[in-house]
């Protein structure tokens, strides 16, 4: 579940028994290494004439937690970035005069460093006169200008809120224990990045199942049985390369067109393919003989199909000799 809405709420009343000592917790193993703790609450919901269960699976992964420890480091930096948006006076400070922009401002800090709801911002208006002496037919005048300036503060009780629930997530489910217990629900959404990425690539670039130009309903099944095939070639290059990088312990270098020397052990099969995307292959006929002609393959793209274990001769092999009629 997203931690948005409610759902921080939910969590921290879910937590409770936990922090009490009430509630035991479940170890959870992907083979031999523990990679959480959990339990599960049963919820009953109803929406109109409908009533069902759902379980609630309350899951602590030491590795999300880690990943957000930098807490500290993000309200230090955001304290320093928004005091920053309204200096002292002086030649070429910039004031700010509105505070509607300055609110704008505040709130696009403290959403880029994640400490939303963490920082307490006030603002403080401080006015400034200034006589202007008269001159030709102008009179002498009094200018009123007016500056905002930032008091910032940290909510000690929401960041302490924030510290204890870091590292716990809210899963949510109907099916049945039976059929999906806690440990392997855990597992199961390990893999849901990969699953998800491969979707994305089925749905969008370079596969590209949607929009769908066909009325039958077999036609539809059929293009998206054929994309699907697409799919699963691209998976297994992706696979097979990234593993034989990683037992010869190299990295590939030459996939980033602004960035030739960037290297990577992790490349995608769609910037491996363009890798491959200016060869060209010419067929030129004449009245007794046919000759063709292929872009001579790169060191890189020898090294990407060595990689793939694919013999070059499957590309060279379409240079075919000439033909006599």
């Amino acid at each position: 579940m997203s931690g948005v809405g409610d759902v921080p709420e939910k969590l921290e009343e879910l937590l409770k028994p936990v922090w009490n000592r009430q509630q035991s917790l479940t170890l959870i193993r992907n083979d031999e290494e523990a990679i959480a703790l959990g339990y599960e609450a049963i919820v009953h919901n109803t929406h109109q004439t409908m009533n069902w269960d759902e379980r609630i699976l309350v899951v602590y992964s030491p590795s999300l937690a880690q990943a957000r420890n930098g807490l500290s480091h993000r309200l230090d930096n955001a304290e320093q970035a928004l005091l920053s948006l309204t200096p002292d006076r002086g030649r070429g400070k910039r004031q700010y005069r509105d505070l509607n922009s300055l609110q704008s401002e505040v709130k696009s800090i403290l959403k880029k460093h994640g400490v939303d709801g963490l920082l307490n911002v006030s603002y403080i208006s401080e006015e400034e006169q200034r006589t202007i002496r008269g001159y030709g037919d102008r009179p002498c005048r009094i200018e009123k200008t007016i500056r905002y300036v930032l008091q910032v503060e940290r909510n000690e009780e929401a960041i302490r809120k924030a510290r204890l629930i870091m590292g716990w997530r809210l899963y949510v489910t109907n099916a049945p224990e039976s059929k999906l217990s806690l440990v392997r629900a855990v597992n199961v959404f390990r893999k849901s990045p990969v699953i998800e990425r491969n979707i994305s690539r089925l749905k969008g670039h370079p596969l590209g199942v949607s929009p769908l130009y066909v009325r039958r309903e077999d036609h539809a099944c059929g293009m998206i049985r054929l994309l699907t095939i697409a799919l699963r070639v691209l998976t297994l290059f992706e696979h097979v390369l990234r593993k034989n990088l990683h037992t010869s312990g190299e990295s590939m270098s030459g996939l980033y067109a602004g960035n030739p020397k960037r290297q990577t052990s992790k490349p995608t099969t769609e910037r491996l393919l363009k890798a491959f995307e200016y060869i060209n292959m010419s067929i030129v006929e004449l009245p007794e003989q046919m000759i063709h002609h292929i872009t001579p393959l790169s060191e890189l793209q020898k090294h990407i199909l060595s990689l793939l274990s694919l013999s070059p001769s499957l590309y060279e092999g379409l240079e075919l000799p000439l033909n006599t009629s």
